[in-house]
């Protein structure tokens, strides 16, 4: 949807109304809907999952569910796995991928808790009266027509936001390993274990690989040119 230049600032303030309005709505359901949606982690990168719960999540708010991670993993990734250990003589047990990450500890019952919050728990205090709701919903009626496809982008995101909310454990360690520096600071991210070996001799023929050295030997050089 392309807007006028001069309705960009009514649109600006109509989509702030509807992220507060539509957050209220997600908390409130998290928190306080018994009816659950019931869902699995996948067998893919952290990243995957994140899309997958989001919009899981946004698919219950419509059907006036909760949405709950279950433990394990599916019939179709379990079979992936089982193929995976055939194949390449590897070991997983993983449910889901992600426990890959995680010392081991490929037998958490809800992995996503390791580092994110429980997808109950919100700050939302009490269940707002069935009138307020109403009231609510109306009004994000409304904006929707103005906002349009747009309405859906802010849904969807704010959905993605909800499920990635660290647990105070993971802030605590992220608080712990904060760089202070009076200058910017940059950092790179190394790819290992899914894609190679540690001694770089089993790898994926379709990938480039480099000693860790190499990667350090660029962010020095990139370090003292910035």
């Amino acid at each position: 949807m392309l807007y006028k230049q001069s309705n960009l600032s009514s649109i600006k303030e109509k989509s702030i109304e509807y992220c507060n309005y539509y957050t209220q709505i997600l908390y409130t359901k998290q928190k306080f809907t018994k009816q659950n949606q019931i869902e699995k982690l996948v067998f893919a990168p952290i990243g995957s999952n994140i899309l997958h719960l989001g919009n899981a999540l946004h698919r219950a708010l419509k059907q006036n569910k909760r949405l709950v991670i279950s433990p394990g993993s599916s019939i179709k990734d379990r079979k992936f796995v089982q193929k995976h250990n055939k194949q390449f003589c590897s070991n997983h047990k993983i449910e889901p991928w992600i426990l890959q990450r995680y010392d081991n500890n490929y037998d958490e019952k809800n992995p996503w808790n390791i580092w994110f919050k429980d997808l109950a728990e919100n700050e939302s205090e009490t269940l707002p009266g069935d009138i307020e709701l109403l009231k609510i919903q109306r009004r994000l009626q409304e904006l929707r027509k103005t906002l349009g496809n747009h309405a859906t982008l802010l849904e969807w995101a704010i959905c993605v936001d909800y499920v990635t909310h660290f647990n105070s454990t993971t802030l605590n360690y992220l608080f712990n390993h904060k760089i202070v520096n009076s200058r910017e600071s940059a950092t790179v991210h190394v790819r290992r274990g899914d894609a190679c070996s540690e001694d770089l001799q089993t790898r994926d023929p379709f990938r480039n690989y480099h000693d860790l050295n190499v990667y350090i030997n660029h962010m020095q050089a990139f370090y003292k040119n910035w």
